[in-house]
């Protein structure tokens, strides 16, 4: 027979214990991004992963490389307000390069989960970055 939890509930009935609950497992974050950049990916390289320009786009962040794919992109660990991993691989396409970015973890203890903010910040960031790299390239 299936308890009935309604209004005619047994309040004296056991409840289940600790270990058969289901545990709170963490807020993951998974983060994704693909811009076109009309300049080939031997050229993105080496400014995608400046240090600089990671600590201004993540600075909530410490990046480690763990993973250097040369022009096909980087692999990061990363610890802060999120552990996790950071990626950016570079897919040739055409002229140009499509370049994903991937951000995977979970919140730092403590933390609130960052998403939203950085959803919008690494688009805009990843805008501008087009538009300078592309400029670049046509000499504007």
């Amino acid at each position: 027979m299936v308890p009935d939890h309604g209004r005619d509930a047994n309040p004296h009935e056991q409840r289940p214990s600790r270990a058969s609950r289901p545990r709170v497992v963490p807020v993951e974050i998974n983060i994704a991004d693909e811009t076109y950049v009309a300049r080939p990916a031997d050229e993105l390289a080496p400014l995608l992963v400046d240090q600089a320009l990671l600590a201004d786009w993540f600075p909530d962040l410490q990046v480690e490389v763990f993973m250097d794919r040369g022009d096909k992109g980087t692999r990061w660990s990363v610890t802060g307000a999120v552990v996790g991993s950071l990626e950016v691989w570079l897919e040739p396409m055409g002229p140009g390069t499509l370049v994903h970015w991937y951000l995977r973890g979970a919140p730092s203890r403590g933390r609130r989960d960052p998403s939203a903010r950085w959803v919008a910040l690494l688009k805009a960031r990843m805008f501008g970055f087009k538009d300078a790299a592309e400029g670049a390239a046509s000499g504007k």
